[in-house]
């Protein structure tokens, strides 16, 4: 048996403006919370009992109903990093799936905890090539995980987010860094292979951009993102944004481009590559 632990307590200080209003594993895409998206993945795995850690905005996480998943939520005052696992040691499942709450993918559960159980290691550690980005450097030879790299030109994959451990390695963490922990105890641990959709949403540039590649990715064809609650009056002109939840937008708006936070009223405006928030116009640079 297999549990989750899906890690959605951090503060997202990236992702700001957007992170004052929302925490980062709730932030929509095509108008639904990313760990709504999350919990789709972790159940067509086969896996639906875990563990979810909050801190920043906890309370808006815990109120997204994830139907289908057993949820024990985990409130941390100050984030622990990678010693927050432990918590899920206990758990009567013999394996652990580490999730990332700010990236979307499709989870290949069943492939990862393969590799574990054919290879009799300690955990593998789900790798992509990087692409477009700087990212840390994960560094292995033919199948084995040898160290993480903060360089990141030191090799060309990087850590998805996304891993899973056999429960009693999980009890040896000690250390706020999942990659810190693995070298200090020298487990053998694996390596896959992802090549599949996979999106960063940790700043405002990379959300807007995970938000039109998962729409594109999916062949979806709304001209825009719209989360629950938003009424479009028939005279405005709305293109290629995002408008989170509660919003009402009414005459003769002009919007291209923009990113709307939500729980707000907007007239006889025109905006192109914007955030937009109750308090204020921020720009949005793509």
């Amino acid at each position: 048996m297999t549990e989750f632990f899906l890690l959605a307590g951090g503060y997202g200080k990236r992702a700001e403006p957007l992170s004052s209003y929302l925490p980062k594993p709730i932030f929509p895409l095509n108008g639904i919370p990313l760990i709504s998206h999350i919990s789709s993945q972790l159940k067509k795995g086969g896996v639906s009992r875990g563990n979810v850690n909050l801190c920043h905005m906890g309370e808006k996480i815990e109120n997204i109903p994830l139907p289908g998943l057993d949820i024990e939520y985990i409130n941390e005052k100050v984030l622990s990093g990678n010693r927050v696992l432990k918590e899920a040691a206990e758990m009567d499942g013999e394996y652990l799936l580490v999730v990332n709450g700010d990236t979307y993918m499709e989870v290949p559960v069943r492939e990862l905890i393969k590799k574990v159980d054919s290879s009799g290691a300690d955990g593998a550690v789900l790798l992509r090539a990087k692409g477009d980005g700087v990212y840390s450097s994960v560094i292995f030879n033919g199948e084995n995980f040898l160290k993480r790299d903060k360089d990141p030109v030191a090799g060309q994959f990087m850590y998805t987010g996304v891993s899973v451990f056999r429960k009693e390695i999980v009890n040896e963490f000690r250390e706020e860094n999942l990659f810190d922990s693995l070298e200090r105890i020298g487990a053998n641990i694996k390596v896959l292979i992802y090549d599949g959709i996979w999106f960063d949403l940790g700043t405002p540039e990379l959300y807007f951009s995970a938000d039109s590649g998962f729409r594109k990715y999916y062949g979806i064809k709304n001209t825009n993102s719209l989360s629950s609650n938003v009424s479009i009056l028939p005279e405005s002109d709305i293109t290629n944004s995002i408008i989170w939840e509660n919003t009402q937008v009414g005459n003769r708006v002009k919007l291209n481009n923009c990113i709307v936070t939500g729980n707000m009223s907007l007239e006889n405006c025109n905006y192109s590559n914007k955030i937009i928030t109750p308090s204020r116009i921020y720009d949005l640079k793509i």
